[in-house]
């Protein structure tokens, strides 16, 4: 019989082997629902997003969660735009010895290269952020130790906007967020205004 940590721990194994698969099903829809599109967006985008998410450290998993977050899209070329984007996840993780929680919140300035038109266009990006983090750990019911920690992260980002009308959009998108050995990684959808 496998211990509980055991099954955590495959559990997560699986979970993070149906990202790549994830990734390649949003970067085919997007392909697919923007290439009969004919002008590209020029105006100012702001979303407002939720999602779920997979966070990492250099020691393995941190566990699972809720991401919140929020983007300001600003084109500046025919199909490149500055994306802003500010994330906050929580996740948490419990075996048999420890209470795991980590809050993690990113700041997520990247380039972003866009394709498609007005009504609905695919989006790719990258760049360099920040982020800081406090976690609690509980060790067998000994008491909670509760620290902070911050630095450089690099990121990547994959999704489809749709416009239900020329100003209401549906953002839709994969994130990957390397700052420890292996990347947090989730999905997000929200709603938009373009000005």
């Amino acid at each position: 019989m496998a211990a509980r940590g055991e099954t955590e721990t495959k559990r997560n194994d699986i979970l993070s082997l149906a990202h790549p698969g994830l990734l390649a099903g949003v970067a085919f829809l997007t392909l697919l629902f923007a290439g009969s599109a004919p002008a590209q967006p020029r105006s100012i985008e702001v979303f407002g997003m939720a999602g779920y998410g997979h966070a990492n450290d250099d020691e393995g998993s941190l566990g699972n969660g809720p991401v919140y977050s929020g983007a300001l899209t600003l084109p500046f070329l025919s199909r490149l735009a500055l994306d802003l984007d500010i994330m906050h996840n929580r996740t948490k993780r419990t075996t048999a010895l420890i209470e795991l929680r980590t809050q993690r919140t990113t700041f997520n300035p990247g380039l972003q290269f866009r394709w498609g038109g007005e009504r609905t266009y695919g989006f790719a990006g990258l760049g360099a952020g920040y982020s800081t983090e406090e976690r609690s750990v509980d060790f067998e019911g000994h008491g909670i130790t509760t620290y902070h920690d911050s630095g450089l992260t690099l990121h990547t980002r994959g999704g489809l906007v749709t416009a239900f009308t020329p100003r209401l959009l549906l953002r839709t998108e994969v994130y990957l967020s390397f700052r420890y050995v292996a990347p947090d990684v989730g999905v997000k959808a929200g709603v938009g205004y373009r000005f």
